[in-house]
């Protein structure tokens, strides 16, 4: 195997969101300032690896980053995240379909940002993140089905800045952050069952990092 050089993104971020769907990759949201979290966008980029070829998608109404996102069916959900008014509780659904944006119900929590999102059984899970410099352990899920938002049992530890994943069997791993009051990144890594709607400890990474990615 060799690496091979991708095709730029049109435009520069940091702290968007990205996921997979159906062989391609959306980038949403994200900041446009070069040093520092500022300048929001709404804009959606999709990107074919096998044409190596970036398209802008239709723009959000919310400019939003270090959101949270996930695909279920044929939709694609963004919800917290932070633009120039503060942090979010709003979200909004894009259809593939339709190439269209509408507003979804916000989540019942406190608005945050730096937060992670996963999809797992159908539903999207909006798991922590932060407020300014307060970290939270909330953790909810959206049914699109009932159009209904559930708070689950919260985290065991405060955590933004953070990354997740969800398991062949659905259950969900959340690992990293960073805590602002301490200035410690976060080592703690937590699994939540959806079928117990129970969290648990698991063994901590070698190396505390926050602003991180993974993959199951």
């Amino acid at each position: 195997d060799s690496w091979r050089r991708m095709a730029s993104m049109p435009v520069g971020l940091n702290h968007p969101t990205a996921v997979p769907h159906r062989g391609r990759v959306y980038v949403h949201g994200g900041y446009r300032g070069r040093r520092n979290l500022s300048s929001a966008t709404a804009g959606l980029l999709e990107f074919d690896p096998a044409r190596n070829r970036w398209r802008r998608l239709p723009s959000a109404r919310t400019p939003r980053a270090a959101h949270a996102l996930a695909v279920i069916g044929g939709r694609l959900y963004a919800a917290g995240g932070a633009n120039a008014n503060g942090s979010l509780r709003s979200m909004e659904i894009f259809d593939f379909r339709s190439r269209r944006w509408r507003r979804g119900p916000s989540f019942p929590g406190p608005p945050r940002d730096h937060t992670t999102g996963i999809a797992s059984g159908g539903r999207f899970y909006v798991l922590a993140g932060r407020e300014g410099s307060n970290n939270y352990t909330a953790a909810e899920r959206y049914d699109p089905r009932r159009r209904r938002w559930e708070r689950l049992p919260n985290m065991g530890r405060e955590r933004g800045g953070i990354a997740s994943v969800r398991l062949a069997d659905g259950r969900i791993v959340v690992f990293g952050g960073e805590d602002f009051n301490t200035g410690n990144t976060i080592r703690e890594v937590e699994l939540f069952n959806p079928r117990t709607r129970r969290w648990r400890r698991l063994p901590d990474m070698r190396t505390p990092r926050h602003g991180l990615g993974g993959a199951a």
